[in-house]
């Protein structure tokens, strides 16, 4: 029997997977900070002295997108409201 090839629809998801295990890795090791409330929640177990799963903290992908969109927009919206700098010269 001949092997199939992954599906591009696939390959995404599993790209998209190991990037969030790779950021919870990075965390867990301290190299960058939490984006969400979920890693933040991920970065609490580790310093309980928990061993957390990661797999339970890995979303599926199309809820990964929407996070990172809303996270996205938010940081917009928070860049269009924060006032302009202006020095005086």
């Amino acid at each position: 029997m001949k092997h199939r090839p992954l599906s591009r629809r696939r390959i995404n998801d599993l790209v998209i997977h190991e990037v969030q295990r790779e950021r919870l890795a990075r965390i867990a090791r301290g190299e960058i900070e939490p984006m969400c409330d979920r890693e933040g929640f991920f970065l609490w177990s580790v310093r309980e002295g928990g061993r957390p799963k990661y797999a339970d903290f890995i979303l599926p992908p199309l809820l990964y997108l929407y996070e990172q969109e809303r996270l996205e927009h938010e940081a917009r919206k928070e860049e269009a409201d924060a006032p302009a700098d202006v020095t005086a010269s």
